[in-house]
């Protein structure tokens, strides 16, 4: 190494010893983060989930972990809210529950057969036990008496004549926690200081190379939440240009908490998601590693957008009503400016989701055109089934003309795209759950009556064993500018596919899960000019043995697109192999050891990748410190590793490990006194290949390239 990158290590680690050493109480920790990730970790290609929609879902899971609920008043939707927990999983909480409330303890989740080892270590991030309620079975036996009346004494769900159905007791239930409103504060401010030289900083960037940002988080209880927040990419000019109001991106969210026919009402910046997303979806797309627990539960049609990315969210008011005990109404309507690149006469060519306003050229695209929506959804809901009728509307200011080619090569992929200016999306979704499954599924058609089907079948033979099959048909011309969902493709259309996986548990140690994939594309797509199919599969093993956590998966992803003549198809095989080891030494230490490997070929070139990291987390009463290394050698940039990365709340993402060399990271939290916490990260890359120098970030003028991440955060 380096006399300059030694100098430079020490100068920064001496930065970081003040925080390491501050004395403080126990902090909370984040390493739910990387169970949660390497859940749905599935990153073969750019039709997977992005790095905003990764960060969007973790900042929401930092908000829950935030704000736990009390596991003993848990309702079915506040499970469901859960992302790594199945309809499957929360039928068997509330069934534990039923016989054996209150819990004493989280040790108990491991008498709870339907949850796996992963769950079981989430879980506790963002549920508590009260232990005044462990003196007394009174919650079991309020549970007996309000099932036998919800039923009516015949298993057909019913009400009591004096009213107290289920679902009135756990409203009553959480009375005691909402009875505890009271105010909670949260102002957080972040930055990063990159200490290398990108090569848009030596003049055609508009702005200084720092990434800083602030978010203002105000509750009154569980009832009444409220937010503002301001970001600043890096290379974004800040008071200056095109921003001289200050940040380039401000956001403000309130979302009620009502009760009786006003159930929820949301303004400001927003998410909706209705049925599986056919129509509309601001959530993430699911990937396939995970395809069967987010496809598979329910959600709240409207929830608050509390990140800083400037994408997949709308900016109005929505609410959900209650018109009468089983049918709900979802309204809602947005109006905001989109970034887009215009084509010569003025009309839009392409709609940009991600698009940092670093340069002239970007500053142009910026609120280049407006967006408004506005939808509605009834849906009526019984306990073991529910049909819902939704309808959204989209219109621009400005024509969408992404252009068209020919039969092949060009722009051929671009001629089923969306065109115009007004566009309808309308569909039915609908659910039927028994004992031992569930079938879900939404039928949409856009404006034109082309389709798109997306049907969800769960099968619990047994306990032990789950069965999926996922069905999914978008017509090639089927045109949705919000909806989001499963699928190979990035877009609704021009897709007709079968997922088969299956997920084994025979105890809470071992889990085996597996799927495979395929589909067929009947029209061109990107970089594949004619008629193609792509197919996928995987399989994974964990066990959990005494403090040691162990997991092996394997992942082959074949998909067809042309040859670099561009003369005929070639398939594109990529095949990515993990292995890694976790222990828990006591309760302060944990170890975590990961081999990746990778294998690429196409046109009849192979190209290998490979990777190795360690990893170390120590906690204390005073703060928490964690350190990780990883060492990489791969041929280019196909043969790319994943590897996952500690990260402050509300910045990083997912970065991309080429070429040859180091990666080293600190990160150490504490907080000062009761109501401050402050958290720093420091991440080094070195290359040993100056002739190939690049990061997964940007192009960089030296064989070394940093980062030093400052975060503070004051509750009151």
């Amino acid at each position: 190494m380096p006399d300059s990158l030694l100098r430079h290590s020490l100068t920064i680690l001496a930065m970081l010893l003040p925080v390491v050493c501050c004395q403080a109480a126990e902090p909370d920790t984040d390493d739910w983060q990387q169970l949660f990730i390497e859940m749905m970790e599935d990153r073969d290609d750019g039709d997977d989930m992005s790095d905003d929609e990764l960060q969007d879902m973790l900042d929401e899971l930092r908000e829950m972990a935030a704000h736990p609920f009390n596991l003993n008043h848990a309702t079915h939707e506040q499970l469901l809210q859960l992302p790594f927990l199945s309809e499957a999983q929360a039928d068997g909480i509330e069934a534990y529950l039923f016989r054996h409330a209150p819990m004493r303890s989280m040790g108990e989740l491991h008498l709870i057969q339907a949850l796996d080892w992963q769950a079981i270590r989430l879980l506790p991030h963002f549920a508590f036990i009260d232990p005044e309620e462990a003196a007394n079975d009174s919650l079991r036996l309020l549970r007996i008496y309000a099932q036998r009346h919800n039923n009516g004494g015949t298993g057909k769900g019913g009400t009591s004549r004096g009213g107290n159905t289920f679902e009135q007791w756990q409203r009553q239930s959480q009375a005691d926690v909402r009875s505890r409103w009271r105010q909670q504060h949260e102002l957080t401010a972040g930055g990063s200081v990159p200490f290398y030289r990108r090569e848009g900083d030596a003049g055609s960037y508009l702005g200084f190379p720092y990434r800083h940002w602030l978010r203002y988080d105000f509750r009154y209880g569980q009832r009444l939440r409220a937010g503002v927040v301001a970001a600043q990419e890096a290379g974004e000019p800040f008071f200056a240009g095109d921003n001289r109001w200050g940040y380039d991106h401000y956001s403000a969210y309130l979302a009620w908490q009502g009760r009786g026919a006003v159930e929820r009402v949301v303004a400001g910046a927003y998410r909706v998601q209705l049925g599986l997303g056919l129509t509309i979806n601001n959530g993430m797309s699911p990937s396939k590693q995970w395809a069967r627990l987010a496809l598979t539960r329910r959600v709240q049609a409207l929830r608050p957008y509390t990140s800083r990315s400037q994408s997949n969210h709308l900016f109005g008011a929505g609410a959900t009503l209650r018109l009468a005990r089983p049918l709900h109404a979802t309204v809602f309507a947005a109006y905001q400016p989109v970034d887009a690149t215009l084509n010569a006469d003025g009309s839009i060519r392409t709609l940009l989701t991600t698009n940092p306003h670093r340069t002239p050229a970007a500053m142009q695209k910026r609120h280049a055109a407006h967006m408004a929506t506005a939808g509605l959804s009834l849906r009526w809901a019984q306990r073991r089934w529910h049909i819902a009728v939704n309808a959204v509307l989209t219109q621009l200011d400005r024509s969408l003309q992404p252009g068209t080619g020919g039969n092949t090569g060009g722009n051929a992929y671009r001629r089923d795209q969306p065109q115009g200016k007004h566009f309808t999306n309308m569909s039915v979704s609908y659910e039927w759950r028994w004992t031992s499954g569930s079938l879900r599924g939404e039928t949409a058609a856009d404006g034109a009556m082309n389709m798109a089907l997306l049907h969800i079948l769960e099968l619990r033979p047994w306990n032990p064993l789950t069965l999926t099959a996922i069905h999914r048909y978008y017509q090639p011309q089927h045109a949705s500018l919000r909806g989001n969902s499963f699928g190979e493709n990035s877009r609704l259309q021009n897709e007709h596919g079968l997922y088969l996986g299956t997920t084994w548990r025979p105890d809470s140690r071992l889990t085996l899960t597996a799927y495979a994939d395929y589909a067929h594309f009947a029209a061109p797509r990107y970089r594949c000019p004619a008629t193609s199919d792509a197919a996928d599969g995987a399989v994974e093993l964990q066990l959990t043995t005494g403090d040691w956590q162990l997991l092996t998966r394997y992942r082959l992803h074949l998909q067809q697109r042309s040859n670099t003549d561009g003369t005929m198809l070639r398939n594109e095989l990529t095949g990515r192999l993990r292995m890694s080891a976790r222990r828990y030494v006591g309760q302060r230490l944990e170890l975590r050891l990961q081999m990746d490997g990778t294998r690429h070929r196409f046109d009849g070139h192979t190209h290998l990748g490979a990777g190795a990291t360690a990893a170390a987390t120590y906690k204390t009463a005073l703060c928490q410190l964690t350190a990780q290394t990883s060492y990489f050698h791969t041929d280019d940039y196909d043969s790319r590793l994943y590897v996952y990365e500690p990260a402050l709340p509300y910045l990083g993402g997912f970065p991309a490990y080429y070429d040859h060399g180091l990666r080293a990271l600190l990160q150490a939290q504490t907080k000062m006194g009761r109501h401050i916490t402050l958290m720093a990260r420091y991440a080094l890359t070195h290359y040993f290949n100056r002739n190939t120098i690049g990061t997964g970030l940007q192009a960089i003028h030296s064989d070394t390239a940093s980062d030093l991440d400052l975060q503070l955060c004051w509750q009151w």
